[in-house]
């Protein structure tokens, strides 16, 4: 029996009855192969349930949609008024750009087609990462993709490729020029140098670093076993990657909560294993390179960076583009098509093009953002010259103060500001947030889940998943935001950050509201199920936290922010970070609660915690005793917080061999958890453990095996046998009984 051909909707505007026709003869030569193809140029007359529910239903029911892309269609999906011109596109286009972001980008149903290249500038930008086809020209390949055939035979060395590729920018479909260095990188790693094991790609922010090793790993992804992605601007962010690198490659301590761990893990896949490339991103500090980077690795080491390399690395410099830029701005602006020339424009569009690269000193950044304004406004180049020169005096050659970046640049990022705030003021709000976050990697789910610190109107987006794709897409039409390759995260260039965090009348209101967010979205760092979000969104705080020092923020938000990041930091080991993330929270708890409240206690406690891991007992105990005297005063004699503050005092007194003042702090800790809490009790566990290690620690093993079996039978029952407390207790059982049978 033959397998039922796939059912086929395709989606195109009605341009004209010329293209009309087109649309309707690739639908026959679809329905002659076989398939069932739908449009609804076979309908009698309107459907009796009408067009928009027709539509939906073609598509949901769909096995393939394909979208004829046109510059109608693209201003339609935009919702741009043509005159005289059907509107039914536009909710076709709604309805596949909210199924996409429903998916998190993820696609294997919508696919664009165009009947001639210059159409190619018509796609829309969600689609723009996703295999097009060309018809005539593709249509075989067209047929392959429907009826699932595959491109190719693999061979005998396909097979030894690997799917391991966690790139998680989004491959720029404007990418160009760059192919010199892009040469020299391939060169240079392939040479056999041990100094080209390591490349590091140089120059100033905004040239184009991250998206030329992006282009790089796309385009030498079947070369290599792995290609593996790490943002190295801070040891946080680094940490965050490296979890997921070992996420990527399945390793057995992925899950880990230890760094360390982690990282050993990974370093020693590196070095097990061959034919791999590792990206360090934005590497602000080489020391993280060199304790990361294990020796005698057998892969290679890509790295970016805006810092003076050290002398034995091989360093290839980035410099502004010249004739390039020009070429961006007009492939950007969609002047010319993505693989067009220059010399298919006129001499006079050429030269306004190159006044534009000049004034913007050729930096990539700022000329995609001016060309995204030119295609989306639908605007001139001549144009936009005269509003960018209008908005005030000739920006050329001066220089912001700070140096970081030129007033041309800042002109260019708030032209395209105004214009997206314009069209949809909620994607001001989403900006202006986004500029006080981590530049490579702001979770969705921080807005979706601190809205009620946002405002009326962007609540009303995030409860609609099309009002709300649209926001982000129209954030993302003027390059101010990308979505990255997740679909989950978005992220914005440092430049374009600093420049609306510069350019804010009320930059502290903004950078508070941020903090209630992150205070909202980020959960309880204790919970073990709870780990994986945490790491996430700790390079968001740790980028948040420069504007907590710098305005000085001491709310009670920002108490419990910087707490909750400190203690999840400090099961990292990130010890130099744990340290000011628990000051600021103890400032900010004193200012906003006075002297004498719980959470001032709590931050003294958790504070005490980290001198007490770094050996620092005779900072911690003074500490701890505050903390609890302060409990018992505001909490009373009996409370669990007071049952804390004994336990952790107990466990200080154990660090220094004092077994005697601890052992009675330990039992009291734990008369007070069964008391208070429950027999079945994961603190009242434990409370177990500790007294069964204070045992094993004093030399009695019969009385620390009884303890430890009973911790371990309990937490077994309470949180299962693979969540670490049950891991670390059966460890601390065996040990004891092994010392038993000595």
């Amino acid at each position: 029996m033959e397998e039922p051909r796939p059912k086929i909707f395709i989606s195109y505007s009605h341009d004209s009855d010329a293209h009309k026709d087109r649309v309707l003869n690739l639908s026959n030569r679809l329905k002659e192969a076989g398939f069932d193809s739908a449009i609804d140029q076979y309908l009698e007359g309107p459907p009796e349930n009408g067009w928009p529910f027709w539509m939906e239903d073609q598509i949901e029911s769909a096995d393939f949609v394909l979208i004829a892309c046109t510059e109608t269609y693209l201003r339609r999906y935009r919702k741009q008024e043509i005159p005289d011109v059907g509107k039914g596109s536009a909710w076709e286009a709604s309805l596949i750009a909210a199924t996409l972001y429903k998916n998190q980008g993820r696609n294997t149903k919508f696919f664009p087609i165009i009947f001639d290249e210059e159409d190619l500038k018509h796609i829309p930008l969600i689609l723009t990462l996703t295999n097009y086809y060309l018809l005539n020209a593709d249509y075989q390949k067209l047929k392959d993709l429907l009826t699932g055939t595959p491109a190719k035979k693999k061979t005998d060395s396909d097979k030894t490729k690997t799917n391991i590729f966690n790139v998680p920018v989004r491959r720029n479909p404007f990418f160009t020029g760059r192919e010199e260095i892009l040469e020299k990188i391939k060169a240079e790693l392939e040479s056999g140098h041990e100094a080209a094991v390591t490349q590091v790609i140089a120059g100033l922010g905004g040239i184009g670093k991250t998206h030329i090793v992006a282009e790089f790993a796309f385009r030498q992804r079947d070369i290599y076993q792995a290609v593996l992605w790490a943002d190295a601007e801070t040891s946080i962010s680094l940490g965050k990657s490296v979890a997921e690198i070992a996420e990527k490659l399945n390793l057995p301590e992925k899950d880990s909560q230890e760094q360390a761990v982690v990282f050993k893990a990974v370093q020693d896949w590196l070095t097990t294993n061959s034919n791999w490339l590792l990206i360090l991103d934005n590497i602000e500090d080489f020391d993280l390179y060199e304790n990361f980077v294990p020796a005698g690795i057998r892969g290679h080491v890509l790295i970016t960076t805006r810092q003076k390399t050290r002398k034995q690395i091989a360093k290839i410099q980035v410099d502004e583009m010249e004739e390039e830029g020009t070429l961006l701005l007009l492939r950007r602006s969609g002047i010319l098509g993505l693989n067009d020339a220059s010399d298919k424009v006129s001499k006079e569009v050429k030269t306004t093009a190159e006044k534009i690269n000049a004034v913007f000193d050729g930096l990539p950044v700022a000329l995609e953002m001016a060309g995204a304004y030119i295609e989306e406004s639908g605007t001139t180049l001549e144009k936009y010259l005269e509003l960018f020169e209008s908005h005030g005096e000739s920006f050329l050659n001066e220089i912001v103060e700070g140096g970081s970046y030129r007033k041309s640049v800042a002109e260019a990022f708030k032209l395209s500001l105004e214009k997206t705030i314009e069209q949809n003021p909620t994607t001001g709000e989403l900006i202006h947030l986004c500029a006080f976050l981590d530049p490579d990697s702001i979770p969705e789910i921080i807005f979706k889940k601190g809205k009620e610190h946002l405002s009326e109107s962007f609540n009303k987006a995030l409860g609609n998943d099309i009002k709300w794709n649209q926001t982000v897409t129209d954030a993302c039409r003027y390059s101010l935001l990308r979505k990255n390759e997740n679909g989950e995260s978005l992220s914005m260039h440092r430049l374009v950050q600093q420049v609306i965090r510069d350019n804010l009348n009320n930059p502290k209101e903004w950078a508070e509201i941020a903090v209630n967010v992150l205070n909202e979205v980020f959960p309880s760092p204790g919970d073990f199920n709870n780990w994986s979000l945490c790491r996430e969104l700790l390079p968001n705080i740790q980028t948040l936290f420069s504007w907590i020092k710098q305005w000085d923020l001491k709310t009670g938000e920002t108490g419990r922010l910087c707490n909750d990041a400190a203690f999840c930091l400090h099961q990292t080991g990130e010890y130099g970070e744990v340290e000011k993330f628990y000051q600021r929270s103890l400032l900010a708890f004193k200012n906003s609660f006075g002297e004498q409240h719980p959470d001032v206690a709590t931050s003294l406690n958790n504070l005490a915690g980290l001198y007490e891991s770094q050996g620092r007992y005779e900072d911690a105990e003074p500490l701890y005793k505050d903390a609890l005297k302060m409990r018992k005063k505001l909490l009373g004699e009996q409370h669990p917080s007071v049952a804390t503050s004994l336990n952790n005092l107990a466990g200080l007194y154990e660090s220094q061999g004092r077994y005697e003042d601890a052992e009675p702090l330990y039992k009291d800790a734990l008369k007070m958890r069964k008391k208070l809490l429950g027999e079945q009790h994961p603190s009242v566990a434990t409370s177990l453990n500790n007294l069964g290690s204070l045992y094993a620690n004093k030399g009695d093993y019969k009385q620390s095996e009884e303890y430890l079996a009973k911790a371990l039978e309990l937490i077994i029952r309470l949180l299962g046998t693979e969540h670490p407390h049950a891991i670390t207790v059966k460890k601390n059982l065996e040990w004891v009984r092994e010392q038993m049978k000595k």
